[in-house]
Protein backbone atom coordinates (compact mmCIF):
# COMPACT_ATOMS: atom_id res chain seq x y z
CA UNK A 1 0.00 0.00 0.00
CA UNK A 2 1.40 3.31 -1.01
CA UNK A 3 0.19 6.77 0.06
CA UNK A 4 -1.02 9.14 -2.90
CA UNK A 5 1.44 12.14 -2.33
CA UNK A 6 4.34 9.37 -2.47
CA UNK A 7 3.27 8.66 -6.33
CA UNK A 8 2.07 11.47 -7.60
CA UNK A 9 1.52 15.50 -7.21
CA UNK A 10 -1.71 17.24 -7.23
CA UNK A 11 -3.00 20.65 -7.36
CA UNK A 12 -6.33 22.51 -7.37
CA UNK A 13 -7.67 24.91 -9.81
CA UNK A 14 -8.40 28.64 -10.31
CA UNK A 15 -10.95 30.46 -8.33
CA UNK A 16 -13.53 31.86 -10.28
CA UNK A 17 -13.88 35.44 -9.44
CA UNK A 18 -15.13 37.85 -11.40
CA UNK A 19 -13.89 40.93 -9.59
CA UNK A 20 -10.70 39.81 -9.46
CA UNK A 21 -9.58 38.20 -12.09
CA UNK A 22 -7.72 39.63 -14.66
CA UNK A 23 -6.13 38.51 -18.23
CA UNK A 24 -7.16 36.64 -21.54
CA UNK A 25 -10.11 34.72 -21.50
CA UNK A 26 -9.29 30.71 -21.56
CA UNK A 27 -10.94 27.57 -21.42
CA UNK A 28 -11.18 25.70 -18.47
CA UNK A 29 -12.56 22.40 -16.94
CA UNK A 30 -15.19 22.19 -14.35
CA UNK A 31 -16.76 19.51 -12.41
CA UNK A 32 -19.45 18.22 -14.77
CA UNK A 33 -17.13 18.36 -17.62
CA UNK A 34 -15.05 15.25 -16.06
CA UNK A 35 -16.51 11.87 -16.50
CA UNK A 36 -15.65 8.92 -15.28
CA UNK A 37 -12.62 7.96 -17.73
CA UNK A 38 -13.79 10.60 -20.09
CA UNK A 39 -14.09 14.43 -20.32
CA UNK A 40 -17.06 16.50 -21.90
CA UNK A 41 -16.00 19.58 -23.64
CA UNK A 42 -19.51 20.67 -25.18
CA UNK A 43 -19.93 22.83 -22.66
CA UNK A 44 -17.31 24.81 -21.82
CA UNK A 45 -16.91 28.00 -19.95
CA UNK A 46 -14.31 30.31 -19.86
CA UNK A 47 -12.40 32.49 -17.16
CA UNK A 48 -9.27 35.15 -17.87
CA UNK A 49 -5.43 33.80 -17.18
CA UNK A 50 -2.90 36.00 -16.58
CA UNK A 51 0.40 35.52 -18.54
CA UNK A 52 2.25 32.66 -16.25
CA UNK A 53 -0.71 31.02 -14.85
CA UNK A 54 -0.21 28.18 -17.41
CA UNK A 55 2.05 26.43 -15.21
CA UNK A 56 -0.26 26.53 -11.89
CA UNK A 57 -3.37 25.79 -14.09
CA UNK A 58 -2.93 24.05 -17.59
CA UNK A 59 -3.30 21.02 -18.31
CA UNK A 60 -0.65 18.71 -20.46
CA UNK A 61 -1.49 15.34 -22.23
CA UNK A 62 -1.75 12.50 -19.86
CA UNK A 63 -2.74 14.83 -16.36
CA UNK A 64 -5.25 12.73 -14.67
CA UNK A 65 -8.18 15.18 -13.83
CA UNK A 66 -10.10 13.88 -10.46
CA UNK A 67 -13.30 16.21 -9.45
CA UNK A 68 -12.81 17.49 -5.96
CA UNK A 69 -16.81 18.02 -4.72
CA UNK A 70 -20.08 16.09 -6.49
CA UNK A 71 -19.01 12.86 -7.66
CA UNK A 72 -15.84 13.21 -5.67
CA UNK A 73 -13.19 11.20 -6.77
CA UNK A 74 -14.62 10.83 -10.55
CA UNK A 75 -11.23 10.68 -12.79
CA UNK A 76 -10.43 10.96 -16.34
CA UNK A 77 -7.42 11.64 -18.51
CA UNK A 78 -6.65 14.65 -20.39
CA UNK A 79 -6.05 13.79 -24.07
CA UNK A 80 -5.16 17.42 -25.29
CA UNK A 81 -8.09 17.26 -27.76
CA UNK A 82 -7.94 21.20 -27.22
CA UNK A 83 -5.20 23.53 -26.75
CA UNK A 84 -4.75 25.89 -23.80
CA UNK A 85 -7.02 24.00 -21.42
CA UNK A 86 -6.84 25.38 -17.70
CA UNK A 87 -8.63 23.93 -14.51
CA UNK A 88 -11.13 25.39 -12.18
CA UNK A 89 -10.55 25.25 -8.42
CA UNK A 90 -13.15 21.93 -8.39
CA UNK A 91 -10.77 20.20 -10.39
CA UNK A 92 -7.35 18.20 -8.86
CA UNK A 93 -4.83 18.31 -11.51
CA UNK A 94 -2.80 15.25 -11.17
CA UNK A 95 0.66 14.20 -12.05
CA UNK A 96 2.00 10.42 -11.93
CA UNK A 97 5.14 9.48 -11.47
CA UNK A 98 7.04 7.10 -12.91
CA UNK A 99 6.13 4.39 -10.39
CA UNK A 100 2.71 4.64 -11.03
CA UNK A 101 0.66 4.89 -14.74
CA UNK A 102 -2.37 7.64 -14.59
CA UNK A 103 -4.79 4.72 -16.28
CA UNK A 104 -3.96 2.56 -13.31
CA UNK A 105 -5.45 5.33 -11.00
CA UNK A 106 -8.30 6.04 -12.69
CA UNK A 107 -9.51 2.15 -12.31
CA UNK A 108 -8.30 2.23 -8.92
CA UNK A 109 -10.13 5.19 -7.80
CA UNK A 110 -13.48 3.19 -9.37
CA UNK A 111 -13.27 0.35 -7.60
CA UNK A 112 -12.61 2.22 -4.01
CA UNK A 113 -15.81 4.63 -5.13
CA UNK A 114 -17.86 1.78 -6.22
CA UNK A 115 -16.68 -0.07 -2.88
CA UNK A 116 -17.11 2.78 -0.59
CA UNK A 117 -13.11 2.90 0.10
CA UNK A 118 -13.02 6.46 -1.15
CA UNK A 119 -15.80 7.81 1.27
CA UNK A 120 -13.32 7.46 3.90
CA UNK A 121 -11.17 9.96 2.72
CA UNK A 122 -14.35 12.83 2.18
CA UNK A 123 -14.86 15.66 4.71
CA UNK A 124 -18.25 17.22 4.87
CA UNK A 125 -21.53 15.86 5.74
CA UNK A 126 -24.42 16.48 3.02
CA UNK A 127 -21.92 17.51 0.01
CA UNK A 128 -18.90 15.24 0.25
CA UNK A 129 -15.22 16.85 -0.62
CA UNK A 130 -12.04 15.33 -1.47
CA UNK A 131 -9.82 18.01 -0.89
CA UNK A 132 -6.28 18.01 -1.52
CA UNK A 133 -5.23 17.12 2.03
CA UNK A 134 -7.85 14.24 1.71
CA UNK A 135 -5.85 13.56 -1.64
CA UNK A 136 -2.53 13.15 -0.31
CA UNK A 137 -3.63 10.64 2.33
CA UNK A 138 -5.19 8.62 0.32
CA UNK A 139 -3.75 4.79 0.11
CA UNK A 140 -3.97 2.27 -2.49
CA UNK A 141 -2.14 -1.10 -3.47
CA UNK A 142 0.64 -0.47 -6.00
CA UNK A 143 1.76 -3.43 -8.25
CA UNK A 144 4.75 -3.34 -10.48
CA UNK A 145 4.29 -0.76 -13.52
CA UNK A 146 4.23 -3.91 -15.92
CA UNK A 147 1.15 -5.31 -13.61
CA UNK A 148 -0.21 -1.94 -14.00
CA UNK A 149 -0.29 -1.63 -17.60
CA UNK A 150 -1.35 -5.26 -17.92
CA UNK A 151 -4.11 -4.68 -15.65
CA UNK A 152 -4.68 -1.38 -17.78
CA UNK A 153 -5.06 -2.96 -20.78
CA UNK A 154 -7.44 -5.35 -19.95
CA UNK A 155 -9.46 -2.81 -18.63
CA UNK A 156 -9.05 -0.41 -21.27
CA UNK A 157 -9.72 -3.10 -24.06
CA UNK A 158 -13.37 -3.87 -22.42
CA UNK A 159 -13.84 0.07 -22.07
CA UNK A 160 -13.64 0.32 -25.92
CA UNK A 161 -16.70 -1.65 -26.69
CA UNK A 162 -18.89 0.41 -24.46
CA UNK A 163 -17.53 3.74 -25.72
CA UNK A 164 -18.56 2.13 -29.46
CA UNK A 165 -22.47 1.77 -27.85
CA UNK A 166 -21.94 4.93 -26.81
CA UNK A 167 -21.33 5.95 -30.31
CA UNK A 168 -24.24 3.71 -31.33
CA UNK A 169 -26.49 5.41 -29.57
CA UNK A 170 -25.50 9.26 -30.54
CA UNK A 171 -26.05 8.13 -33.99
CA UNK A 172 -29.66 7.56 -33.19
CA UNK A 173 -30.03 11.20 -32.46
CA UNK A 174 -28.47 12.49 -35.68
CA UNK A 175 -30.79 10.45 -37.61
CA UNK A 176 -33.94 11.67 -35.84
CA UNK A 177 -32.22 15.03 -36.62
CA UNK A 178 -31.74 14.68 -40.07
CA UNK A 179 -35.46 13.34 -40.44
CA UNK A 180 -36.58 16.28 -39.15
CA UNK A 181 -34.65 18.41 -41.54
CA UNK A 182 -36.21 16.39 -44.50
CA UNK A 183 -39.79 16.42 -43.43
CA UNK A 184 -39.77 20.06 -41.99
CA UNK A 185 -36.75 21.57 -43.33
CA UNK A 186 -34.43 23.68 -41.73
CA UNK A 187 -36.73 26.94 -41.09
CA UNK A 188 -39.67 24.93 -39.99
CA UNK A 189 -41.29 27.53 -41.49
CA UNK A 190 -40.98 27.02 -45.12
CA UNK A 191 -44.81 26.82 -45.86
CA UNK A 192 -46.74 29.56 -45.68
CA UNK A 193 -50.11 27.42 -44.97
CA UNK A 194 -48.86 26.24 -41.71
CA UNK A 195 -50.41 28.54 -38.83
CA UNK A 196 -47.97 31.17 -36.59
CA UNK A 197 -48.63 30.77 -33.36
CA UNK A 198 -46.98 32.09 -30.40
CA UNK A 199 -45.64 29.27 -28.21
CA UNK A 200 -47.67 30.23 -25.01
CA UNK A 201 -50.84 29.42 -27.06
CA UNK A 202 -49.77 25.64 -27.75
CA UNK A 203 -47.19 25.17 -25.28
CA UNK A 204 -47.48 24.50 -21.19
CA UNK A 205 -44.14 26.27 -19.78
CA UNK A 206 -42.84 26.50 -16.19
CA UNK A 207 -39.74 27.24 -14.41
CA UNK A 208 -38.69 25.94 -11.24
CA UNK A 209 -38.36 27.65 -8.40
CA UNK A 210 -35.23 29.90 -6.63
CA UNK A 211 -34.11 27.26 -4.03
CA UNK A 212 -31.80 28.21 -1.46
CA UNK A 213 -28.45 26.03 -0.39
CA UNK A 214 -29.56 26.05 3.22
CA UNK A 215 -32.94 24.31 2.32
CA UNK A 216 -31.15 21.20 0.57
CA UNK A 217 -30.95 17.89 2.54
CA UNK A 218 -29.03 14.51 2.09
CA UNK A 219 -32.96 13.37 1.51
CA UNK A 220 -36.87 13.75 0.33
CA UNK A 221 -37.82 15.33 -3.18
CA UNK A 222 -35.45 14.84 -5.87
CA UNK A 223 -34.28 18.63 -6.98
CA UNK A 224 -33.21 18.41 -10.59
CA UNK A 225 -30.79 21.52 -12.04
CA UNK A 226 -29.14 21.36 -15.82
CA UNK A 227 -26.66 18.92 -14.53
CA UNK A 228 -28.84 16.07 -14.11
CA UNK A 229 -29.06 16.37 -18.15
CA UNK A 230 -26.93 14.47 -19.34
CA UNK A 231 -26.08 12.81 -23.68
CA UNK A 232 -30.21 13.61 -23.84
CA UNK A 233 -31.21 12.04 -20.83
CA UNK A 234 -32.53 13.17 -17.26
CA UNK A 235 -29.92 11.90 -14.94
CA UNK A 236 -31.26 11.89 -11.26
CA UNK A 237 -28.52 9.84 -9.83
CA UNK A 238 -26.66 12.81 -11.33
CA UNK A 239 -26.45 15.34 -8.25
CA UNK A 240 -26.98 15.27 -4.36
CA UNK A 241 -29.76 17.85 -3.56
CA UNK A 242 -33.16 17.08 -2.24
CA UNK A 243 -36.08 19.58 -0.33
CA UNK A 244 -37.81 18.47 2.81
CA UNK A 245 -41.21 16.56 1.76
CA UNK A 246 -43.17 18.72 4.14
CA UNK A 247 -41.84 21.81 2.56
CA UNK A 248 -42.50 20.56 -1.34
CA UNK A 249 -46.07 19.90 -0.07
CA UNK A 250 -46.38 23.28 1.49
CA UNK A 251 -44.27 25.71 -1.06
CA UNK A 252 -43.60 23.88 -4.54
CA UNK A 253 -45.95 20.92 -4.77
CA UNK A 254 -47.19 22.84 -8.38
CA UNK A 255 -43.17 22.86 -9.10
CA UNK A 256 -43.37 18.59 -9.22
CA UNK A 257 -42.38 17.40 -12.83
CA UNK A 258 -45.04 15.15 -14.16
CA UNK A 259 -44.70 11.88 -16.68
CA UNK A 260 -44.10 12.96 -20.37
CA UNK A 261 -42.97 16.51 -19.89
CA UNK A 262 -39.78 17.96 -21.64
CA UNK A 263 -37.52 19.52 -19.04
CA UNK A 264 -34.77 21.96 -20.68
CA UNK A 265 -31.88 23.73 -19.26
CA UNK A 266 -32.26 27.51 -19.87
CA UNK A 267 -29.11 29.09 -18.91
CA UNK A 268 -25.39 29.30 -19.07
CA UNK A 269 -23.95 27.62 -22.58
CA UNK A 270 -25.21 24.43 -22.04
CA UNK A 271 -29.09 26.48 -22.29
CA UNK A 272 -30.99 23.96 -24.59
CA UNK A 273 -30.31 20.80 -23.54
CA UNK A 274 -33.56 18.81 -23.01
CA UNK A 275 -34.75 15.45 -21.47
CA UNK A 276 -37.86 13.45 -21.13
CA UNK A 277 -39.52 13.00 -17.86
CA UNK A 278 -40.17 9.59 -17.39
CA UNK A 279 -42.01 7.38 -14.49
CA UNK A 280 -39.09 5.93 -13.29
CA UNK A 281 -37.87 9.58 -12.68
CA UNK A 282 -40.58 10.98 -10.15
CA UNK A 283 -40.58 12.45 -7.48
CA UNK A 284 -38.53 15.40 -8.66
CA UNK A 285 -39.12 19.05 -8.45
CA UNK A 286 -37.15 21.62 -10.63
CA UNK A 287 -34.86 24.17 -9.27
CA UNK A 288 -34.47 27.68 -11.29
CA UNK A 289 -33.24 27.61 -14.54
CA UNK A 290 -34.91 24.65 -15.85
CA UNK A 291 -37.90 24.94 -17.29
CA UNK A 292 -40.85 22.05 -18.11
CA UNK A 293 -42.67 21.52 -21.80
CA UNK A 294 -45.72 19.80 -22.28
CA UNK A 295 -48.26 20.50 -25.29
CA UNK A 296 -51.53 22.50 -24.15
CA UNK A 297 -53.51 20.34 -26.89
CA UNK A 298 -52.04 16.69 -28.47
CA UNK A 299 -54.52 17.73 -31.49
CA UNK A 300 -52.67 20.53 -32.43
CA UNK A 301 -49.19 19.75 -31.27
CA UNK A 302 -47.70 16.40 -30.37
CA UNK A 303 -44.43 16.14 -28.32
CA UNK A 304 -42.09 14.73 -30.19
CA UNK A 305 -42.78 17.68 -32.76
CA UNK A 306 -42.36 20.06 -29.87
CA UNK A 307 -38.80 18.40 -28.63
CA UNK A 308 -37.73 19.08 -32.23
CA UNK A 309 -38.93 22.50 -32.39
CA UNK A 310 -37.65 23.32 -29.12
CA UNK A 311 -33.77 21.96 -30.43
CA UNK A 312 -34.24 23.90 -34.20
CA UNK A 313 -32.69 26.99 -35.37
CA UNK A 314 -36.45 28.79 -35.36
CA UNK A 315 -36.71 28.53 -31.76
CA UNK A 316 -33.07 28.98 -30.80
CA UNK A 317 -32.72 32.26 -33.15
CA UNK A 318 -35.36 33.60 -31.42
CA UNK A 319 -33.74 33.24 -28.21
CA UNK A 320 -30.59 34.28 -28.40
CA UNK A 321 -32.35 38.04 -30.00
CA UNK A 322 -34.18 38.18 -26.85
CA UNK A 323 -30.89 37.31 -24.85
CA UNK A 324 -28.42 39.42 -26.60
CA UNK A 325 -25.64 41.13 -24.80
CA UNK A 326 -25.69 38.41 -21.86
CA UNK A 327 -22.43 36.61 -20.93
CA UNK A 328 -24.34 33.91 -19.47
CA UNK A 329 -27.10 33.33 -21.45
CA UNK A 330 -30.29 32.71 -19.28
CA UNK A 331 -33.95 33.01 -20.08
CA UNK A 332 -37.13 31.85 -18.75
CA UNK A 333 -41.20 32.38 -19.25
CA UNK A 334 -41.29 36.12 -20.00
CA UNK A 335 -38.79 35.18 -22.86
CA UNK A 336 -40.76 32.32 -23.99
CA UNK A 337 -44.03 33.89 -24.00
CA UNK A 338 -42.44 36.17 -26.66
CA UNK A 339 -41.63 33.29 -29.05
CA UNK A 340 -43.47 32.09 -32.01
CA UNK A 341 -43.77 28.41 -33.79
CA UNK A 342 -45.07 27.45 -36.99
CA UNK A 343 -47.33 24.37 -37.41
CA UNK A 344 -47.33 21.82 -39.39
CA UNK A 345 -50.88 20.12 -40.23
CA UNK A 346 -51.06 17.68 -37.55
CA UNK A 347 -51.07 14.56 -40.10
CA UNK A 348 -47.41 15.21 -40.71
CA UNK A 349 -46.69 15.45 -37.40
CA UNK A 350 -48.30 12.51 -36.24
CA UNK A 351 -46.36 10.83 -38.73
CA UNK A 352 -43.12 12.68 -37.48
CA UNK A 353 -43.99 10.97 -34.13
CA UNK A 354 -44.25 7.79 -35.45
CA UNK A 355 -40.64 7.99 -36.83
CA UNK A 356 -39.55 9.11 -33.36
CA UNK A 357 -40.93 7.04 -30.74
CA UNK A 358 -39.71 3.96 -32.80
CA UNK A 359 -35.86 5.46 -33.02
CA UNK A 360 -36.46 6.32 -29.15
CA UNK A 361 -37.72 2.52 -28.70
CA UNK A 362 -34.15 1.22 -30.90
CA UNK A 363 -32.34 4.09 -28.36
CA UNK A 364 -33.73 2.97 -24.92
CA UNK A 365 -32.93 -1.15 -25.95
CA UNK A 366 -29.67 0.20 -26.65
CA UNK A 367 -29.26 2.54 -23.57
CA UNK A 368 -30.44 -0.50 -21.25
CA UNK A 369 -27.83 -2.66 -23.06
CA UNK A 370 -25.00 -0.15 -22.42
CA UNK A 371 -26.52 -0.49 -18.81
CA UNK A 372 -25.67 -4.31 -18.75
CA UNK A 373 -22.48 -3.61 -20.42
CA UNK A 374 -21.43 -0.50 -17.37
CA UNK A 375 -22.17 -3.74 -14.68
CA UNK A 376 -20.37 -6.11 -16.64
CA UNK A 377 -17.49 -3.72 -17.13
CA UNK A 378 -17.71 -2.73 -13.53
CA UNK A 379 -17.40 -6.90 -12.42
CA UNK A 380 -14.32 -6.76 -14.43
CA UNK A 381 -12.64 -3.77 -12.85
CA UNK A 382 -13.25 -5.37 -9.65
CA UNK A 383 -11.85 -9.14 -10.76
CA UNK A 384 -8.91 -7.25 -12.32
CA UNK A 385 -8.27 -5.10 -8.74
CA UNK A 386 -8.53 -9.07 -7.27
CA UNK A 387 -5.73 -10.73 -9.26
CA UNK A 388 -8.04 -12.64 -11.04
CA UNK A 389 -7.19 -11.70 -14.45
Amino acid sequence: MVHFRDVAESRLGKMLDKKKNKGSLKPYLRNPNVQWFKIDTSDLQMMPFEDGEEEKYGLNVGDVVICEGGEAGRAAIWDGSLPNMMIQKAIHRVRCSDDLLNRYLIYQLKIDYESGALSEYYTGTTIKHLTGQDLAEYRFPLPPISEQRRIAGILDAADAIRRKRQQAIALTEQFLRSTFLDMFGESVEARPSWKRRALADVLFFQEGPGVRKWQFRDKGIKLINVRNIVNGKLDPTNTERYLDELEVKSKYSHFLADEGDLVMATSGVTWGKTAWVRAEHLPICMNTSMVRFRPLDESEITREFMRAFLMSLPFTRQIDRLVTGSAQPNFGPSHLKQVEISLPPIELQLEYEAIAKNYDSAKRKSEKAMDQQDNLFNSLVQRAFRGEL
